[in-house]
């Protein structure tokens, strides 16, 4: 009956109460982002282009969907516009997220070599963790570090945090989830809802280790 009421009112209830003058980008709240995430899906059934398709494979690797991920970019990886560099940058992080590290590697090369702009920052966080599945262990801590410095973002500090914890490090990863958890509750709660997903993974492994080390304990 009435268009965009829903989104009205969660701007009135939600947000700008809470803004007190922040620049928050709006389209990376979850409710627009799962609304975003239809709209490209009901977009892409009818043809769709490699940008949508891209944007759609980033959203689906926002919420962990890597599979859906591929699904909407793989029939453009081998064709014309296969070296557009979003395309590039996606096809790059699905490769991490599957492990291949050279292949990874291989795809971020071609956008220094193209002198690409594009999402520097998180291209550096991708050879971090690159880094981190060769076993280059120092490079690896060391670039999270630096990243993990970063105050408008919490993705740095999650790789940090789960890289730390992989190597059984759960001490210092803790520091890091604690870190976290205090910057988002002073940063407000636009920025909360920004970047929740992170924290909620974070605190979700940090659980997930005090249980198996309480199940290990005789």
């Amino acid at each position: 009956m009435l268009p965009g009421l829903g989104a009205a009112a969660y701007l009135l209830v939600e947000v700008l109460p809470n803004a007190r003058g922040a620049v928050i980008d709006l389209s990376r709240l979850p409710w627009f982002e799962k609304k975003r995430i239809a709209q490209l899906e009901a977009e892409i059934a009818d043809g769709g282009t490699v940008d949508m398709r891209v944007e759609l494979a980033e959203l689906y690797l926002r919420y962990g969907r890597t599979a859906d991920a591929l699904a909407a970019v793989e029939s453009q990886l081998d064709g014309p516009l296969r070296n557009h560099h979003h395309l590039i940058y996606v096809t790059a992080r699905l490769r991490v997220e599957n492990g291949l590290w050279a292949e990874a590697e291989a795809a971020l090369a071609r956008l220094d070599e193209a002198g690409a702009a594009l999402r520097r920052r998180e291209r550096r966080l991708l050879v971090a963790r690159i880094r981190a599945g060769q076993g280059r262990t120092t490079e690896a801590e060391d670039l999270l570090r630096e990243l993990a410095r970063s105050n408008d973002s919490e993705e740095p500090r999650y790789r940090l945090a789960a890289y730390l914890r992989a190597a059984g490090r759960h001490q210092d990863a803790d520091v890091v989830v604690a870190e976290m958890v205090k910057w988002c509750k002073h940063a407000g709660a636009p920025y909360r809802r920004l970047e929740k997903v992170w924290v909620a993974r974070a605190r979700a492994e940090q659980a997930q280790a005090a249980k198996k080390a309480k199940q290990a304990k005789p």
